[in-house]
């Protein structure tokens, strides 16, 4: 029986969309969460274990994925490899390239956002970030809107990598996520991949540990 551990903050972060998977799967595995305080992230465990070499193979960082014995870096790379594993990356090479692309895309938004509020703080930032989901987020949404398939999947006809990416980007990752409610509600193919992944998600979304963010 294969066996997986994943180790990561006590946080949802970049590793939250690999335990979706493992969540709705079914996959048993071993969640690894170090503990950290704010405001100055201190974070003794981890970093004892990085002072042990325990990280190395993810040039002392995480989320790290082991996977029977071999560890795996890199949170994208640790995606498509559970996607691969648990059945969540298409049925053939072409859906496999599209669900990629997905993904892909909803990076590009998110380093949008990332820059939008970039070096900012306070007032500034806080105006910033609603200047973002105001004005530019529409835009983005409506092109991702116009290029996802209207099958209820943003791929094919089950459940895949794309759409928990697209979940946790339209569901969980900014700040307003009411206003981001709003515009999901406003584009029926979203919509319909939201509708389709939160019945998925019930169980994990209402058991797993409530963290900061």
């Amino acid at each position: 029986m294969a066996t997986y551990k994943l180790q990561y903050f006590n946080a949802k972060g970049v590793a939250e969309v690999a335990r979706y998977m493992l969540a709705v799967a079914g996959q048993t595995y071993e969640d690894v969460r170090y503990n950290f305080t704010l405001p100055n992230f201190e974070k003794p465990e981890f970093d004892a274990d990085c002072a042990a070499g325990e990280f190395r193979v993810n040039m002392d960082r995480l989320p790290i994925l082991t996977y029977n014995g071999a560890k795996i870096g890199q949170s994208k790379t640790i995606e498509r490899f559970l996607a691969k594993k648990l059945g969540f990356f298409g049925s053939n090479d072409v859906e496999e390239a599209l669900i990629d692309a997905v993904t892909e895309h909803v990076r590009d938004i998110k380093q949008k956002y990332n820059d939008a509020k970039a070096g900012k703080s306070g007032d500034e930032q806080a105006a910033a970030k609603a200047a973002f989901i105001a004005n530019d987020l529409p835009k983005w949404l409506d092109k991702l809107e116009h290029s996802l398939e209207k099958s209820g999947f943003s791929v094919g006809s089950k459940l895949s990598l794309a759409d928990f990416t697209l979940f946790h980007l339209l569901r969980e990752f900014f700040d307003d996520k009411d206003a981001v409610v709003v515009l999901v509600a406003e584009r029926p193919t979203l919509a319909a991949i939201v509708a389709n992944v939160e019945p998925a998600l019930k169980t994990w979304l209402e058991t797993r540990p409530q963290t900061a963010f």
